[in-house]
Formats: C-alpha cells, structure tokens, sequence
C-alpha cells in the first residue's frame, strides 16, 4: 500500500508543477512519474530491509535464468490471447462510458515522440511496476501467511480492485479480464519462481490494447461506443 501511495504522491507532485494529463505528452510523463515512485519505493525496501535488489527480494527478472530472450516470446502471445478473452464480451455489449472515451480522446491527439512516450508508458513500464507490486510483493508476502492458491487468488482481486481508483462503467466490465491476468500471471510466478512470465503476460496483455489504441481499430472502439 505505501508503495502505491508513494507513485499516487508523486504523480500529484507533478501535476502541481502544471503537467496536464489531459494531453497525450502530460499524459505519459504523469504516468512514467507514477510507476517511477512505486519501483523506488520497492527499490528502497529492498535496500533497508531486505537482500538488496528488486531480482532478489521481488523475484524481478525479463528473462528466466539460463534462458534466451526468445524464450519469452511465447508468454506475450499468451498475454495478448488473455487480452483478446477479456475484450471479446466487453466489445460486444459495451456502448462504453466518458472516461473511457477521454482517454482514447486523448491518445487520438498523440503525435510522434509522444506515441512512443505512451507505448512506453502502457506497455512497458506499467506491466513492470505492477508485477513487482502485486506479484513480487504482495503475493510473496501473501504466501508467508497462507496457501500458495490463496494467495494467488487474493493477490489478483486486490489488483483488480485497485483498478477501481479510477471508477466507470468501464471499469467494472472489465474487472474480470483484469482478475484473470493476475490469476494466470500469479500461477507462473509461482511455479516458475521469478516474475518473467508474469511480466512478459502483462506486456503482452497491455501491448494488445496500445496496437489497438493506435491504429486501426481504435475507430472501431469508436464505433461500437
């Protein structure tokens, strides 16, 4: 939770020196700030009271130990496949809702480096602070107290319901799919002991929708709303 807290602070900080996150630029800088304060904090925690390192402490890794990188490009298929199941019902029954629509509005208005700003943002560095938040430290701390599954279970309503910060309509419809990518990615932090699948799921899960965003099929998101 103070982790958390900390990127909310310093993303507000921020904001207060007159970054607009109504535009696509302020946009990605508040939320570059935001998953920056959460990884210091953790990187600070780690130091003061643990072994010493976000691999370490956290289980943070991109790429199994004795693997090759092209041995991850499976799990961001999977993620993107994960994207696709949770879409799917919402993209039919969903006439979507303001926010929802301000927020495409806003990458609408992305042009050259602030596209790449926000692909940066949604896609990479988000999928990284949240597996080091939810899967590296609230799922290992759940597992000194309970049950592997449960732990699992919990860790990924709890990333759900975080979600919930920014409430809509929209985000309630997608609540599931948000559940299911913390249920999948929980069990392969598990079982494989370091968070590379986990991280490799969620940018692919992410990836999915920044493609989407930003081509052609954000006019269909347009259409169906």
């Amino acid at each position: 939770m103070a982790a958390w807290f900390a990127g909310i602070a310093a993303s507000v900080v921020v904001a207060g020196f007159g970054v607009d996150g109504e535009t696509p630029a302020g946009l990605a800088v508040l939320l570059a700030v935001q998953n920056a304060g959460i990884i210091a904090w953790l990187a600070g925690v780690a130091r003061l009271k643990g072994r010493g390192s976000l691999a370490a402490d956290f289980g943070f890794a991109l790429v199994p130990r004795r693997a090759r990188w092209y041995d991850v490009i499976p799990w961001l298929g999977a993620g993107a496949v994960l994207q696709v199941l949770a879409a799917l019902p919402i993209l039919i029954v969903d006439r979507g809702d303001q926010n929802a629509q301000s927020v495409v509005d806003v990458a609408d208005r992305a042009r050259g480096f602030e596209i790449a700003l926000i692909v940066l943002g949604v896609a990479i560095l988000a999928p990284i602070t949240e597996e080091l938040l939810f899967r590296g430290a609230l799922l290992r701390a759940l597992m000194r107290k309970t049950t592997p599954a449960l732990a699992v279970i919990v860790s990924a309503l709890v990333f759900g319901l975080v979600h919930f910060a920014d409430p809509s309509i929209g985000t309630v419809r997608a609540f599931p799919g948000i559940v299911l990518l913390g249920l999948v990615s929980g069990y392969e932090a598990v079982t494989s002991g370091d968070l590379s699948r986990s991280i490799m799921l969620h940018i692919g899960f992410n990836g999915l929708s920044v493609v989407v965003l930003f081509s052609e099929g954000s006019s269909l998101l347009h259409g169906l709303r």
